[in-house]
């Protein structure tokens, strides 16, 4: 499930403080905040809420900005841990921002050392700083490996999907229509249903009257039917490296017209049937949009259901 992020605004209402208050705390803590760029705007995953919280209540019982910046840091780590399911880890920008974490924790200690070691509870928060930068630092590294098994991941699901796609290929070879060669589809092809991809990956067909599939032969009958009456139809195929290519050409009386240009392949869906799938198609050779080849197929559900 893909994290939500948040705007100051929704952290403040979140928890019950003004917005402005999240706001000073963006300006005085935001080496410590996360957030990710949303166009022009930042956004901030769901991790960034308990660091506010943390800061918040840090701010009512610390008087100074500086103690609460050293109990945030000596505490960072575990607020990270206790976030760690919503997988911030594994993006690219929250390693660079583990990193500015850890520099300015870094200044810090510095700045703590060269002040001397002072009294036993101020040594005792440089030693709790060490630990948090170095469990940090073991986190940020956590990080750097989580994204690159994420890349050998998409890699290996890249490799996958073509392996699947040459086994379909394979598979139509031996059981499809065989529609290789020759001038016009087999009776065959003709005969498959006649499908459309859509944009969620789902096959639409159409039922006929008789509730039986639409398939290429009886949309041939349905395009001739609009000879006559001084209209010329006339239907052109061509094979393609991978599909069948139909060329519709519709003139009227007077000479003008229209080409409508179909490219069907032979396609095997995850349900193992194999259809004639529309995958583009132009009109006078303007390609037509994926939503525009829809209504097309709706207008032939319409009129044949």
């Amino acid at each position: 499930m893909a994290r939500r992020c948040m705007s100051l605004r929704e952290i403040a209402r979140k928890l019950d403080i003004p917005p402005s208050t999240v706001a000073s705390y963006k300006d005085r803590f935001g080496d410590y905040i996360p957030f990710e760029r949303d166009g022009n705007r930042r956004v901030y995953p769901p991790v960034a809420l308990d660091i506010v919280r943390e800061i918040r209540r840090a701010s009512e019982r610390m008087a100074t900005t500086d103690e609460v910046e050293r109990h945030i840091a000596a505490h960072y780590a575990d607020i990270l841990a206790a976030a760690e399911g919503d997988c911030q880890c594994a993006t690219p920008d929250f390693t660079a921002f583990l990193s500015r974490v850890v520099e300015r924790m870094s200044c810090l200690l510095r700045r703590q050392c060269e002040g001397g070691e002072g009294p036993p509870a101020q040594a005792e928060d440089v030693e709790a700083l060490r630990e948090e930068v170095a469990a940090l630092r073991k986190l940020a590294g956590s990080a750097k490996g989580s994204e690159r098994r994420i890349r050998r991941l998409r890699e290996q699901n890249s490799r996958l999907k073509a392996e699947k796609r040459e086994l379909e290929q394979l598979l139509l070879s031996a059981i499809g229509t065989g529609a290789t060669r020759g001038k016009a589809p087999p009776s065959s092809f003709l005969d498959l249903p006649l499908v459309i991809r859509s944009s969620e990956g789902e096959f639409l067909g159409v039922l006929s009257r008789g509730r039986r599939r639409f398939n290429v032969r009886k949309f041939l009958t349905h395009v001739r039917r609009g000879a006559g009456g001084g209209r010329t139809v006339k239907v052109q195929w061509t094979r393609g490296e991978d599909h069948w290519r139909l060329a519709v050409q519709l003139r009227g009386s007077s000479g003008e017209g229209r080409e409508y240009v179909m490219h069907l392949t032979e396609t095997l869906t995850p349900m193992r049937n194999i259809v004639a799938c529309l995958g583009a198609m132009a009109v006078d050779g303007q390609e037509v949009p994926a939503r525009y080849m829809v209504d097309f197929f709706r207008r032939i559900r319409d009129e044949f259901a």
